[in-house]
């Protein structure tokens, strides 16, 4: 099933904030913007179709072998203003949420870590005006991965901020900032660890409280002082920044084609929702509000819903082989 991408939040049209100018503009990612009108795809900005024409729709995905918590990333390229394109994927509880982009589409996915390892496919159908159906299905492989456990011991007093009444009161919230993603890159190049400190718990870890399995964990814990400023690992629209009883005080911000960043545990916040953001900008200070056993920051990188390794967003533009290839 595919999903298509909408306009900024708080934006009044494509291209018309600053962020959004960065999107467009810089080095070799100069883009050709299209436009999703319903269920069909049309050109703007009177762009000549001979440019760069490609004579069929051509599916690309990158990597082709990967682990869980990691993501691929898929480009339909070569499409016409009038074709209609649909995404499909066997991955569990998985959504395609494909963006205009170049001359075409493009979706980023992310692996749940529950996911089981296998053999899994994506496939697209392009309905073309005048040469009918044209399809392609690609393979990649989910290879198995060991992941590590962590044990706590808490005070029943502590267990009780997340409890699942408290997750429920924050998840309103949280729905709601992921709801909806610009339709355009906001990041330039590849992200910053927004902090420098000591690792202290891996993404996917497998955490036991109290001796009793409490799920995985969806980020990188880094240790650092209270008050150590938290910086943006890239540019972006923040959009949740507030106190959650689980998490703390929480910033999160919207790189476009729903892609996120969360920052947890904060002491306080130096954004407010809505506000733009460049990479590298001061977010908050480490803290340990929420439930925290100690002084650190709690960092998320979210595709959709899916948590995924955030190391991986600073190992490498996830836009980088597509604009290698295509530019």
């Amino acid at each position: 099933m595919t999903e298509t991408g909408g306009a900024c939040r708080g934006g009044s049209g494509r291209g018309r904030n600053e962020l959004q100018q960065k999107a467009i503009l810089p080095k070799t990612r100069a883009l050709t913007i299209v436009s999703l009108l319903l269920a069909g795809l049309t050109f703007s900005g009177g762009l000549s179709l001979c440019e760069e024409k490609i004579s069929s729709p051509r599916l690309l995905l990158e990597p082709s072998r990967l682990h869980p918590g990691q993501f691929l990333v898929v480009f339909l390229e070569g499409l016409d203003p009038d074709d209609e394109a649909s995404f499909q994927t066997n991955l569990p509880q998985t959504t395609l949420k494909a963006y205009p982009y170049r001359q075409g589409l493009i979706s980023l996915v992310g692996v749940d870590c529950r996911t089981p390892p296998g053999e899994y496919t994506i496939s697209v159908r392009v309905r073309q005006k005048d040469l009918g159906l044209w399809q392609q299905k690609l393979k990649f492989v989910l290879e198995p991965k060991t992941f590590t456990t962590q044990h706590l011991e808490v005070s029943p007093k502590k267990l009780e901020v997340r409890s699942r009444e408290k997750w429920q009161q924050d998840l309103p919230f949280i729905r709601e900032a992921r709801s909806k993603s610009c339709d355009l890159p906001l990041w330039e190049g590849g992200f910053l660890a927004p902090l420098k400190g000591r690792k202290t718990a891996d993404f996917g870890l497998i955490r036991y409280i109290n001796g009793k399995e409490a799920g995985r964990h969806s980020g990188i814990d880094i240790a650092a002082p209270n008050g150590t400023l938290v910086v943006a690992a890239n540019s972006g629209i923040v959009c949740l920044a507030r106190f959650l009883n689980v998490t703390g005080y929480t910033a999160m911000v919207d790189h476009g084609l729903n892609l996120f960043t969360s920052y947890c545990h904060l002491e306080n916040l130096l954004v407010k929702q809505g506000q733009q953001v460049l990479k590298g900008q001061e977010i908050g200070q480490v803290g340990s509000t929420g439930f925290a056993t100690g002084s650190h920051l709690h960092w998320g990188a979210i595709i959709g819903s899916i948590f995924v390794d955030p190391y991986l967003l600073v190992e490498k533009d996830p836009l980088d082989i597509f604009d290698q290839e295509t530019g």
